[in-house]
C-alpha cells in the first residue's frame, strides 16, 4: 500500500539512518538513506505539506554529494531540491554550496553571480549565516576578477 503511514514512518526511518550516517563520516551510505527517504514517500501531497525531513533529505544528498568532491551530482542535487522547495529555509544555503562548486571549478564568473544573487536574497532575510559568507566569496572573487583583469591589460 504506497502512501499509507506505514511508508511516511519507512521514510522518516530512513532519514534519520542518514544523519546517523553522517554523523559517522560515512557519506555514501548517508546519501543513500536521504535517497530512500524521499523514494519511500508516496504521499500525494506536495509544495507546504510535504513533511519537512522529506525536504531536507533533498538538500542533504546534495550536501554529501559536495563533501565527497561529486561536484556535478552535487550541482544536480542542489538544482532539484531548490526548484521543488524554492523557499525553504535551506534553499539559500544550497545557493552558497553551488557558488563554493562553481568556485572551486574555476567559473569565477558564474560564482560571482551566484553570491552575488545570495546577497540580494539576505536583504530579504538580513542575518543569517550564510549571509556574511557570501560577501566574503563576493569579496574575493571580486578581487580575484579585478586583478585577472589588470593582468591582461
Amino acid at each position: 500500500n504506497p502512501g499509507g503511514p506505514l511508508s511516511e514512518a519507512a521514510s522518516e526511518a530512513y532519514y534519520r539512518l542518514g544523519l546517523l550516517h553522517k554523523e559517522l563520516g560515512q557519506l555514501n551510505e548517508a546519501e543513500e538513506s536521504f535517497a530512500k527517504a524521499i523514494d519511500n514517500f508516496h504521499h500525494p501531497i506536495q509544495g507546504e505539506l510535504v513533511p519537512d525531513f522529506v525536504v531536507r533529505a533533498a538538500f542533504l544528498i546534495g550536501d554529501m554529494r559536495f563533501e565527497l568532491n561529486r561536484d556535478p551530482e552535487a550541482l544536480q542535487a542542489y538544482r532539484d531540491a531548490i526548484a521543488k522547495y524554492p523557499e525553504h529555509e535551506r534553499t539559500p544555503w544550497a545557493w552558497y554550496q553551488i557558488g563554493l562548486i562553481q568556485r572551486r571549478n574555476g567559473e569565477n564568473v558564474k560564482a560571482l553571480e551566484t553570491f552575488n544573487t545570495l546577497v540580494e536574497m539576505a536583504k530579504k532575510r538580513p542575518g543569517e549565516m550564510w549571509e556574511g559568507l557570501a560577501k566574503d566569496n563576493q569579496r574575493e572573487l571580486t578581487d580575484v576578477l579585478k586583478y585577472k583583469d589588470y593582468l591582461n591589460q
